[in-house]
């Protein structure tokens, strides 16, 4: 027999109150115009630099590092390791975090991303403008994304304390995955190099060893095309995020291969990451054309979803819109995933500053959870997150409105 949602409520209040409990990992008020400042403190107390790159609004296994490590008042290991850094947190797809992220030269593989950086240890490329600043009695301000990269991960490995603690004793990496090309010569070797290097915001090096992997003779072409793929949607949209770029490179791979997009699933991969980036150029009604084609028009709950889960990440005013009445019709039409719908709902009104409707939104999706399924856990974890998001933004303009 099914919960009651008076009982489904209880559960999800009692996770989210837990969220209030004291952190793992204190962070520390940044900006643009006291980054310098704060990378100097680190510098001068010999204290590393941790940033976590983080959307906590809607990405799950955000919301799932943020609960297990950094709010987690458990997690002994971890906030043993933090206390000796000096850690920030970024919404790397908000406006301001992306803007802070790009003047900071850092650049990140997709949230989360955690990156432990050495203040007293700048890359190559900041040593040599650091040394022409100096010829010319100029002292420049380091920013993050010149300071030596300790250590980084993408997502949330089952190891993630692990690697962290290891990377404190020394542990490098990039070195370890150069280590086995060198051993192993192996496809699988290079791949995993590649990606080591796009982990760390370093897009020359994963070009290099994308390259290497494409003149290898013992490649089948099916090979080959994963590569050349692989390399513009890590390298050049997700890091270096030159989307001119990416459009021109992806239109050049479909032309190159046009079977790819006559299978569904690869034309939805195709429409999402082409619109990506045609968003980023300002060409939002030709994404959303692609996008409608792609995912509305079959019009499945999937499909729906993942359109309403784009315009959500990507936001521009005309798509918000445009995705909350296709968001409206989909709930009159899809009343069995109505939860999912209600959630994705909220994450709309999030996003068009309509606080307090996002957060009777999540709240009816939480309620709406069926708790017999197989991921009912996970997604209650994610919702409870989405959740207490908004909660807190309602409090910062509750604060902001008094003072």
């Amino acid at each position: 027999m099914k919960n009651s949602g008076l009982v489904k409520m209880f559960i999800a209040l009692m996770g989210i109150s837990s969220l209030a409990v004291s952190a793992a990992v204190d962070y520390t008020a940044w900006s643009q115009e006291n980054i310098a400042e704060l990378i100097e403190n680190a510098k001068q107390q010999n204290k590393m630099i941790l940033v976590n790159i983080t959307q906590p609004d809607w990405c799950p296994p955000c919301i799932r590092l943020e609960n297990a490590i950094f709010s987690n008042p458990d997690e002994k290991e971890f906030s043993k390791l933090a206390k000796d850094w000096l850690a920030i947190e970024v919404l790397g797809y908000d406006k301001q975090g992306a803007a802070f992220l790009a003047q900071q030269n850092l650049f990140f593989h997709g949230t989360p991303t955690v990156f432990l950086l050495d203040p007293n240890r700048a890359n190559a490329k900041s040593k040599a403008e650091t040394a022409r600043e100096k010829l010319k009695n100029k002292k420049r301000d380091l920013k993050l994304g010149e300071l030596k990269v300790v250590h980084s991960v993408a997502s949330f490995p089952d190891d993630f304390t692990a690697q962290f603690s290891k990377a404190v004793g020394g542990y490098d990496l990039v070195a370890e995955a150069q280590k086995s090309v060198r051993t192993e010569q192996t496809l699988e070797a290079y791949q995993a190099l590649a990606l080591a290097y796009v982990n760390q915001g370093q897009v020359k090096p994963a070009n290099r060893v994308y390259q290497s992997m494409l003149f290898r003779d013992d490649l089948s072409s099916q090979q080959i095309q994963d590569i050349e793929w692989e390399q513009i949607f890590q390298v050049t949209q997700r890091v270096e995020k030159d989307h001119a770029k990416s459009v021109r490179d992806i239109d050049a791979f479909i032309k190159k291969y046009p079977k790819f997009i006559q299978d569904k699933k690869q034309f939805e991969t195709y429409a999402y990451r082409r619109s990506w980036s045609l968003v980023e150029l300002n060409r939002v009604a030709e994404a959303n054309a692609l996008l409608k084609k792609a995912f509305v028009e079959p019009y499945e709950i999937d499909g729906v979803a993942d359109y309403l889960y784009f315009a959500f990440r990507n936001p521009k005013p005309e798509l918000l819109n445009e995705a909350k009445l296709v968001c409206d019709k989909a709930l009159q039409d899809f009343p069995q995933s109505k939860a999912r719908l209600k959630a994705a709902e909220g994450r709309l009104l999030r996003r068009l500053n309509k606080l307090q409707q996002a957060k009777e939104s999540f709240t009816q999706a939480i309620s709406l959870l069926d708790v017999e399924s197989d991921s009912y856990a996970d997604t209650l974890e994610t919702y409870q997150g989405q959740l207490a998001f908004v909660n807190a933004e309602i409090e910062k303009q509750r604060k902001k409105e008094i003072t």
